[in-house]
């Protein structure tokens, strides 16, 4: 039994090592087509402008603009196009950081940590924004790596030392600086890491553990100062990030004119149901159109009142509908390329997909199209394969390694906050953009039940 056993689970290895070359194959090609292109994302545009200014709001990182404007003074020093700087750069840091946590998770072997690092990062929603003027590469390439530190800090027969939840906190630095929210994202490791190892090694000197703790509040008081000193509430006009606004537009938006008649009386009075009719059009008008005029007319601290009792009144009324909107969403960000599919072909509800794949079929219509349907196929089936092999192997007494449950307990815990945090942002604001980490995640662990099978 044990060998027929054996004989299956070479065999899966195989396949999803072949699976997973074809779609190195596909994105290197996809790269190719679309190296040194502009994808014209609404926030792209943005971060360029604001990349001249440095005029930070609440919802932007302050690092990104910063490295915009000196790849932008590179071309106007050496005459090469920035957007080639800045993609080599993304892609090198992806690659690099690929390379590094598969070097930790899998082992030394060269040839095949090379393969798996070449395996994330075509992984097609990745690559699209390593090319794309956006902060989520990077983003993504940090928090990935404060995740490799973590591992190795775990598997270290050694207690937590300064010098590496210095490193882990540098990551989860630059990632908040990056992307605000992930000041909440990148501190779920820090602080669980800390956890883990004062009840591992709860013998140890009671120096070491402060001046880890001071290390943690160190960073974090540096997130939050650097937060505080760079960036203007308010700047683009947008909302302030509010439980009341998040209330609002996870439940109203979607079926806003329907409930129209049951909104306060000077809430109609300040928006009219032609302006009701438009937001529903698409999830930014929420913030764009709805949000300016109800300020303007009754001031924010009421608006956010008449946002709480819409929300809770639809929210009594509509249950149903929406506790279904909100499940496709988080499965969306647990499964990004299996609903990104479905989405594309009208199922679920509105989101920003559609957008986000104009622009990455842009250059090659029809090689995009194998890409994205390759991994919507390929991505269920290798997680399929994976779980078989797993089971597979526990049948054939094979044991976890040291440490290995709590870095995946903490690989989990991190991937459910960002689950969590995105879901429940609004309704018709599904955006694989920021479900990197989490599919990259699925990759990683797929790589590692490849090797395991090959290394045998």
């Amino acid at each position: 039994m044990q060998k027929a056993s054996r004989h299956i689970t070479a065999v899966l290895g195989r396949v999803l090592f072949i699976g997973f070359s074809v779609q190195i194959v596909l994105g290197f090609l996809w790269a190719c087509c679309n190296f040194g292109d502009f994808q014209e994302y609404g926030d792209s545009l943005f971060y360029i402008r604001i990349s001249k200014t440095l005029l930070f709001d609440e919802y932007t990182g302050a690092l990104y603009p910063v490295l915009l404007m000196l790849v932008r003074g590179i071309e106007g020093i050496l005459r090469i196009p920035y957007l080639y700087t800045l993609q080599i750069l993304q892609l090198l840091a992806a690659g690099f950081v690929g390379y590094y946590v598969l070097r930790i998770v899998v082992g030394k072997r060269r040839l095949f940590t090379l393969w798996g690092s070449l395996a994330i990062l075509t992984f097609p929603m990745l690559l699209q924004c390593h090319l794309a003027v956006l902060p989520h590469s990077f983003t993504f390439s940090a928090c990935l790596l404060e995740l490799a530190f973590v591992v190795q800090a775990i598997k270290c027969s050694q207690p937590l030392s300064i010098a590496m939840l210095s490193k882990i906190g540098s990551c989860w630095l630059v990632s908040a600086l990056l992307m605000p929210e992930y000041l909440y994202f990148g501190a779920v490791p820090v602080v669980l890491l800390l956890i883990y190892d004062m009840c591992r090694y709860r013998k140890q000197k009671g120096l070491r553990v402060v001046g880890n703790l001071l290390v943690a509040a160190v960073c974090a008081g540096v997130i939050v100062g650097v937060g505080n000193l760079t960036s203007q509430d308010g700047a683009y006009g947008r909302p302030e990030q509010t439980m009341d606004a998040a209330l609002f537009k996870r439940c109203a938006w979607t079926s806003i004119c329907d409930y129209y008649s049951h909104w306060p009386q000077d809430m109609q009075a300040a928006v009219s149901y032609e302006l009701a009719r438009e937001t529903a059009g698409y999830a930014d008008n929420v913030d764009r159109l709805l949000w300016p005029q109800l300020k303007e007319a009754v001031g924010e601290e009421r608006a956010q009142e008449m946002y709480r009792t819409v929300g809770m009144y639809v929210w009594k009324n509509n249950t149903r509908q929406i506790a279904k909107e909100i499940l496709w969403d988080a499965a969306g960000y647990t499964m990004p390329p299996v609903i990104m599919k479905q989405m594309l072909q009208g199922r679920g509800y509105d989101s920003y997909v559609g957008r986000n794949y104009e622009l990455m079929k842009e250059e090659a219509p029809l090689l995009t199209r194998h890409y994205i349907d390759y991994s919507s196929f390929w991505f269920p089936v290798g997680i399929m394969i994976s779980f078989v092999i797993m089971l597979l192997q526990r049948l054939q007494g094979l044991q976890k390694k040291q440490g290995e449950g709590m870095w995946v307990v903490i690989c989990i815990c991190q991937a459910g906050l960002m689950i969590l945090w995105y879901t429940m942002q609004g309704a018709g604001m599904w955006d694989y953009r920021n479900a990197l980490l989490v599919g990259a995640l699925w990759v990683l662990w797929m790589i590692r039940q490849t090797d395991k099978v090959i290394s045998e």
